[in-house]
């Protein structure tokens, strides 16, 4: 696993076969079913503000990882 692109979470068992079960359902893997929970959260819950303050604190640990490209050329 590319540790770079993904990570572990630790759900209790439960959640796990419930998300599980719904994204067979709904025709994803488990990884995309739990993205669209999150989006869909974030689309019925931030503020504009929440939102900013999302956008900064990524753009933050990308460059913390050295993954955030803060130059460039003409």
């Amino acid at each position: 696993m590319d540790q770079n692109k993904w990570k572990s979470v630790v759900v209790p068992r439960e959640t796990y076969y419930d998300m599980r079960l719904i994204a067979e359902i709904e025709g994803r893997t488990i990884s995309r079913q739990l993205r669209m929970i999150v989006e869909q959260w974030m689309d019925e819950h931030l503020t504009d503000n929440d939102n900013e303050r999302l956008a900064t604190a990524k753009i933050k640990l990308e460059i913390e990882e050295g993954k955030h490209n803060t130059s460039f050329s003409i």
